[in-house]
């Protein structure tokens, strides 16, 4: 009896024995199949592509996952219940993790409505992956600018009371900081000073 081992996934595989001496008999197997093995938390690879998207809810960053064994085979056939992913804070898969066409390679986008950096968790197969890639989503550019504290009845020469506030939002009604808003008097009026 031999024993022998396969490190590869191959498909219609035969084994050829021979007599140490001179060879002069031999045989060989019937041809067979060598299965990747079970999801390798290591080997296996986890990646979001870009790192930065625009948490407008339409603006995509896509999971990639390559699944492989404990010698680097290829594990395709999964469907998208054979995949647990947890995201921190209010980020969304936008459909379920499906195979590509490169065997063993899994894709699903993600999608925020939330300026944040969240933090991904890929469970495959009962088997929860090393890596956890984070993205990170930015507000995106102020489409619309609201007066979000009125200005009160006031004399001229102090500022105005109130004071008088503008609110920049993004296309998901999100809160946009770090820009600027120009405020005019509708009369044609000047202005002086406010932030």
């Amino acid at each position: 009896t031999v024993q022998v081992e396969l490190a590869d996934a191959v498909t219609a595989e035969e084994i050829t024995a021979a007599d140490d001496s001179d060879n002069s008999i031999s045989g060989t197997s019937a041809p067979f199949d060598v299965e990747a093995g079970p999801v390798s938390a290591s080997r296996s690879a986890v990646s979001v592509r870009p790192d930065t998207a625009t948490a407008n809810g339409t603006d995509a960053a896509v999971l990639q996952v390559e699944l492989a064994d404990a010698n680097g085979n290829a594990i395709g056939g999964l469907t998208g219940s054979g995949f647990s992913v947890s995201l921190s804070g209010d980020a969304g898969l936008d459909g379920p993790v499906s195979e590509t066409e490169t065997a063993g390679t899994y894709e699903a986008d993600l999608t925020n409505t939330t300026a944040e950096d969240v933090t991904v968790t890929v469970e495959a197969s009962g088997t929860t992956l090393n890596d956890t890639p984070t993205v990170t989503f930015e507000a995106g550019a102020a489409p619309a600018v609201t007066v979000a504290t009125e200005p009160a009845p006031t004399t001229a020469g102090p500022p105005i009371a109130g004071p008088p506030a503008g609110e920049g939002t993004d296309a998901g009604g999100k809160p946009v900081s770090g820009g600027g808003v120009t405020a005019a008097e509708a009369g044609g009026y000047p202005l002086r000073g406010g932030t």
